[in-house]
């Protein structure tokens, strides 16, 4: 049945496994936004040019089509929801919830949960999730955009 639409398929375990997958690639999202978001900020506070980052991002060993991308929208100021922040939090809630489960101690999504939610409070969750990179910007006192 997926055959048609899928690029690839990948068969996970038992019942509730794609779901468990799903939560651990958005692991991945999550902490990808926060990791671009502490180097943004770091760049900007060295007098880096943000432009040229993301260049050396595009080319060099620890590129993804994140940073590239959503680094780009960031210093362009664009937050327009792909996927909305209300859902990252959603999901980083059942990862803490999978983890505590599994007893597993995640200490870095527990670091970016906390920034997530607090740009949930300020007003953010229908923007991209990347709009995280927000709250980490404005704790800096920096501003990534232009």
């Amino acid at each position: 049945m997926l055959e048609p639409i899928a690029e690839t398929l990948h068969h996970m375990g038992g019942p509730g496994s794609g779901h468990r997958m799903k939560l651990v690639g958005n692991l991945l999202v999550a902490s990808q936004l926060q990791a671009l978001g502490d180097a943004l900020v770091l760049a900007r506070k060295a007098e880096l040019d943000l432009g040229a980052v993301i260049g050396v991002l595009d080319v060099t060993d620890f590129r993804t089509p994140i940073y590239s991308g959503v680094g780009r929208r960031v210093l362009e100021d664009d937050y327009a929801p792909d996927f909305a922040l209300k859902l990252l939090v959603k999901d980083l809630h059942l990862i803490g919830d999978l983890a505590r489960d599994l007893d597993v101690k995640l200490p870095s999504t527990e670091a970016t949960t906390r920034v997530a939610e607090a740009a949930l409070d300020q007003g953010l969750g229908e923007e991209n999730a990347s709009a995280i990179i927000k709250v980490v910007a404005k704790e800096a006192g920096v501003e990534l955009a232009g």
